[in-house]
C-alpha cells in the first residue's frame, strides 16, 4: 500500500512543479513608468490614454501631488498607482488607436511603438501620423419634410460638410433624431445613413435617410397596484392622456412625478406598441403602495447639540390625494448641563443658559399636486426654542407657506412666505449687541430682545446631480437662495440676503472620492426698526438669525461652533478681577491665562468659505477623510480679510440614518487682536477701550506638544459636512 501511494505521488510530481517551472520561466513583470504620445495634433494625450489598456504609473490622489507632493519625494506604495506593462495587450494598444482615428476620420493614420526597457522598469512612446482627415464632401438628409419642428431635427446631427467624417459623431446625430421623433409620437421611427468615399480620394459623400412610419397615438391607460390609494392620485401625475400623441420624454417625467407622492414606494411605466395597427400604444403603469401612516423615532449626540431626541407620524394620504401630514418634535441639549461643556458636548454653548433644553414641534402639510403636477403646496407651523451656541437663545412662533416646481428632473424652485413671531433671551445676547451694535446698556438689550415679526419671502433653487443624497460620490449640487423682508411683508426686521451653497464630487477609484464645497452669501438692511417704542431707529441692526457664521462641524472645522471671523472677548470683573483695573486685568490674562476668556462670536454680514475633502473607503462600513477648510467672516462687503485655512482628519462610520464622523480639524490661526467686555457686578457690560492680544494656542509660552493640542477641534456628529 505505501509503494502504491509513493508511486501515485511520483507520477502527479510533474503535474504539481509545471506551474512553478512555468512561472520562473515566465518574464518578470516591468512597471511602467512612462507613457507618451507623439505626433497627435487632432487628439489630446488623456483622449488617447483613455482608449488603450496599458496605463503608466501615476500618483494615487490629488492630495499626493499637492499640498503633500509625495511622488517625487519617497518610493512608497502610499503615494503610486503602480502599473506594469502587459506585452500581449500592447499591439492590441496599436490597433485601438488606429480603430479610434478611423473612426474620427483619419483612415490613413499611422501608428508605431517604441519601447525602453531599461534600468529595470518600461516607457513606451506611441509615434502617431495623422496624415490628413477623410472630410464630408456632401451631405444630403431626406424624410425631415413635413415634419413638425423639422429644423430642430435636422441641428440634432452636428456633422457638417467640410468637417472630418467622424462615425461617432455621425451615430450620436442618428440616435438624436430618433429619440426626438419618439418624442413627438413616432415610435417606429428610424434613422438610415450610407455614405460612399472613392478609392484614392479623402472624401465622403453622406446621406442620412428618415423613415418615420405612422404617427402613434396612446390608446389605454391602465394603473396597477393601487388598493389604499385612489386610482385618480396616480392619473393626476401622467403628463400624458389617452388619444394624445406618444412621448418617451413624457413617460419619464411622468414617472418622477409620481416618485415623488409619499404614498408610493416605488412606480414604473411600460409602454407597449400593438402589433395592429401599429399606431396605438398601450401604457401601463405599475405602483408600489408605501405604508400610510408611520411612526419613527430616533436619538443622537453632537458636539453642538449634545444629546438629541426626536421623533414624528406621519400620514401619507391624508384625507385622500396623497396629502402628506407629518408632526414632528424634537429635544436638544440633553445633558449639557451635567456634562458642563466637557465631550462630546464641548460645542453646546459657554453659560448656562445655552446648555438648556431646547425644542421644537412641528406640522408639515405636503400636498403634492396643486393646479399642475409640476407643483406641490408645502404648509407647516412650529413652536420651538432654539439656541446658537453663544450668539442666541431665541424662542418663535412661526408659519410658513409656499410651492415647489420642478422644473426639470434635477432643477426645483421653491417660492415661501415665512412669518414668525420670534423674541431672544436677554442673557444670551447681550454680549451680542454691545459687541457688534454698541447696544450694551441692559434696558436697551431687554427692549431689543422683545418679540418681534421676521417675515421673509423666500426664492430657493436646487440643482442636484448628485448621484446620492447622503452621500454623493459623484455629481455636482447647486443651491442659490434670495430673501428679502420690507414692511409689505409684516416684518420688523427688513433686509436683503443671498447665500449660495455648490458641491461637486468626484470618484477617484472605487475606493477614493474628491469632493469640493463653496458657500457664500451677504445680508444688507434695507430699513430701520422701531427701538424701544420709541421714534428711535436702527439700520444697521440686523436679525443675528439672518447674519453670517462660520466654523464647526459643518464649516471651517479648525474652528469650534461659530467662532470663525470676528469675535468679542468676554470676562467676569467679579470673578477674574477682584481688585484689578479692568483693563490692566484683561492684559493680564490674555498674557498668561487667555483661556479664561470667554470668546462669544460676532457674526457678520458677509461670509465665504469653502472645503476640499479625500474621502477613503477602509471598509464596507468605514472611512476615513482628510480634509482642508477655508474660509472667513466679515462686517459688510467692503471690508476683506485673508481667509483662514485649516487642515484635519476625520473617521467615517456608515450607518441606517447616514454616515456618523468624527472630525479632527487644527486650527493654524496665530496672534490677533480682539476686543474685551467685561460683566460687571450689577449686569450691565462695559466695552474697554483698548483690544488686547489674543493668542489661545500660545499664551504663556506653553511646550510645542501643548501648543498643538490646544490647536485641536473636536467634531462629532451625524452626515457628511457637505
Amino acid at each position: 500500500m505505501i509503494g502504491v501511494r509513493w508511486r501515485a505521488l511520483l507520477a502527479a510530481l510533474p503535474i504539481l512543479i509545471a506551474p512553478a517551472v512555468l512561472r520562473a520561466q515566465a518574464p518578470p513583470e516591468r512597471e511602467l513608468v512612462g507613457l507618451t504620445f507623439q505626433g497627435n495634433e487632432a487628439f489630446s494625450d488623456k483622449e488617447l490614454g483613455a482608449a488603450i489598456v496599458n496605463k503608466a504609473t501615476t500618483c494615487k490622489t490629488f492630495l499626493f501631488k499637492f499640498p503633500l507632493p509625495l511622488c517625487p519625494l519617497t518610493d512608497w506604495g502610499i503615494a503610486h498607482n503602480r502599473r506594469y506593462l502587459s506585452e500581449k495587450e500592447l499591439p492590441l494598444d496599436v490597433l485601438r488607436l488606429r480603430v479610434l482615428y478611423r473612426q474620427r476620420g483619419y483612415r490613413q493614420v499611422a501608428v508605431d511603438t517604441v519601447v525602453d526597457r531599461s534600468n529595470g522598469v518600461v516607457r513606451v512612446e506611441f509615434l502617431i501620423e495623422e496624415n490628413e482627415p477623410t472630410r464630408v464632401a456632401s451631405l444630403r438628409i431626406e424624410g425631415l419634410s413635413g415634419l413638425p419642428d423639422s429644423a430642430a431635427l435636422a441641428s440634432r446631427l452636428s456633422l457638417k460638410e467640410g468637417d472630418p467624417f467622424d462615425i461617432l459623431a455621425l451615430q450620436r446625430g442618428t440616435q438624436g433624431i430618433e429619440n426626438q421623433l419618439r418624442n413627438i409620437g413616432y415610435v417606429n421611427a428610424a434613422v438610415l445613413d450610407e455614405y460612399f468615399i472613392p478609392e484614392g480620394v479623402r472624401e465622403a459623400q453622406l446621406a442620412v435617410t428618415v423613415v418615420t412610419g405612422d404617427r402613434a397615438r396612446i390608446a389605454s391607460v391602465r394603473i396597477e397596484g393601487t388598493e389604499n390609494v385612489e386610482e385618480a392620485l396616480a392619473r393626476q401625475f401622467l403628463s400624458f392622456r389617452t388619444g394624445e400623441y406618444y412621448s418617451e420624454e413624457k413617460i419619464r417625467g411622468s414617472q418622477l412625478g409620481l416618485l415623488d407622492v409619499a404614498a408610493f414606494r416605488f412606480a414604473s411605466i411600460e409602454a407597449e406598441v400593438r402589433e395592429d395597427p401599429d399606431t396605438l400604444v398601450d401604457v401601463t403603469v405599475r405602483i408600489t403602495e408605501a405604508n400610510l401612516r408611520a411612526f419613527r423615532t430616533g436619538v443622537g449626540m453632537s458636539t453642538t447639540q449634545c444629546g438629541v431626541l426626536e421623533g414624528n407620524f406621519a400620514h401619507r394620504n391624508l384625507f385622500g390625494g396623497g396629502r402628506l401630514l407629518t408632526i414632528s418634535g424634537r429635544l436638544g441639549n440633553i445633558g449639557a448641563q451635567a456634562l458642563d461643556g466637557s465631550f462630546p458636548c464641548g460645542q453646546v454653548g459657554d453659560s448656562e443658559v445655552f446648555r438648556q433644553l431646547t425644542y421644537r414641534i412641528q406640522a408639515d402639510f405636503d400636498q403634492p399636486y396643486f393646479i399642475s403636477e409640476r407643483n406641490r403646496l408645502l404648509g407647516s407651523i412650529f413652536f420651538e426654542r432654539e439656541s446658537v451656541p453663544n450668539i442666541f437663545v431665541s424662542t418663535s412662533l412661526g408659519a410658513a407657506i409656499g410651492i415647489t416646481r420642478r422644473l426639470n428632473p434635477r432643477l426645483t424652485v421653491t417660492y415661501s412666505y415665512r412669518p414668525q413671531l420670534t423674541a431672544f433671551d436677554p442673557e444670551s445676547t447681550d454680549i451680542f449687541f454691545c459687541a457688534s451694535f454698541g447696544i450694551c446698556d441692559p434696558t436697551d438689550i431687554s427692549i431689543l430682545t422683545e418679540p418681534r415679526w421676521l417675515s421673509p419671502i423666500v426664492f430657493q433653487w436646487l440643482y442636484d446631480r448628485t448621484d446620492s443624497r447622503l452621500n454623493p460620490t459623484s455629481g455636482y449640487r447647486l443651491s442659490p437662495q434670495a430673501e428679502f423682508a420690507a414692511a409689505f411683508t409684516g416684518s420688523e426686521y427688513r433686509y436683503v440676503r443671498f447665500a449660495l451653497n455648490a458641491a461637486a464630487f468626484q470618484r477617484l477609484n472605487p475606493d477614493w472620492v474628491f469632493a469640493f464645497h463653496l458657500r457664500g452669501g451677504f445680508v444688507e438692511p434695507s430699513g430701520s426698526i422701531t427701538f424701544g417704542g420709541e421714534e428711535v431707529a436702527s439700520d444697521e441692526i440686523v436679525n443675528p438669525a439672518k447674519r453670517f457664521y462660520g466654523g464647526g462641524a459643518n464649516s471651517v472645522r479648525g474652528f469650534s461652533q461659530n467662532l470663525l471671523g470676528p469675535t468679542v472677548l468676554v470676562m467676569d470683573s467679579v470673578t477674574q478681577c477682584p481688585d484689578t483695573p479692568l483693563q490692566a486685568c484683561a492684559f493680564a490674562l490674555a498674557d498668561t491665562a487667555a483661556n479664561q476668556f470667554d470668546e462669544r462670536p460676532q457674526g457678520g454680514n458677509a461670509l465665504i468659505e469653502g472645503s476640499l475633502e479625500l474621502r477613503y473607503r477602509i471598509s464596507q462600513r468605514w472611512g476615513m477623510v482628510a480634509f482642508l477648510d477655508w474660509g472667513n467672516v466679515y462686517s459688510d462687503l467692503t471690508t476683506f480679510d485673508l481667509p483662514s485655512a485649516t487642515p484635519g482628519l476625520g473617521v467615517r462610520f456608515s450607518s441606517p440614518i447616514g454616515p456618523i464622523r468624527l472630525d479632527l480639524g487644527y486650527n493654524t490661526l496665530g496672534p490677533r487682536l480682539r476686543q474685551v467686555v467685561a460683566e460687571l457686578e450689577d449686569g450691565s457690560l462695559d466695552e474697554l477701550e483698548l483690544p488686547v492680544v489674543y493668542d489661545p494656542a500660545g499664551f504663556n509660552d506653553p511646550s510645542l506638544f501643548t501648543e498643538i493640542f490646544r490647536r485641536l477641534r473636536v467634531h462629532f456628529a451625524i452626515g457628511q459636512a457637505f
